[in-house]
């Protein structure tokens, strides 16, 4: 057991070297860190319009609230929100005016 745990110290310490080195490198900040990374990335999820589960599924997230601490709100998602809001208005406003016109006939 205690040559797992040190297994994953040594690659946890690894992956931390290799993300200072690819910031240094995009000329990032040096306090950038891996969960700043995973952030980013599941944010353009979100960005992107993956559902929900392709949210959760892509990190390896087992619960929706677990995706919903990683995904940050973005102007770009509440524009797609709001467009998708009116086309279901527009949509539910033309089924109620067929419905009328049917009803009256």
């Amino acid at each position: 057991m205690k040559l797992n745990a040190l297994f994953v110290a040594a690659a946890l310490f690894l992956a931390l070297l290799l993300v200072r080195a690819a910031a240094r490198t995009a000329r990032l900040p040096d306090d950038l860190t891996l969960a700043a990374c995973r952030h980013g990335g599941i944010t353009e999820f979100g960005d992107a319009e993956l559902t929900e589960q392709g949210v959760m599924a892509m990190p390896g997230h087992k619960t929706p609230d677990a995706a919903h601490l990683d995904l940050k709100r973005t102007e770009k998602q509440r524009a797609i929100g709001a467009r998708r809001r009116c086309a279901f208005v527009e949509l539910e406003a033309a089924v109620k005016s067929r419905n009328g016109a049917a009803a009256a006939e």
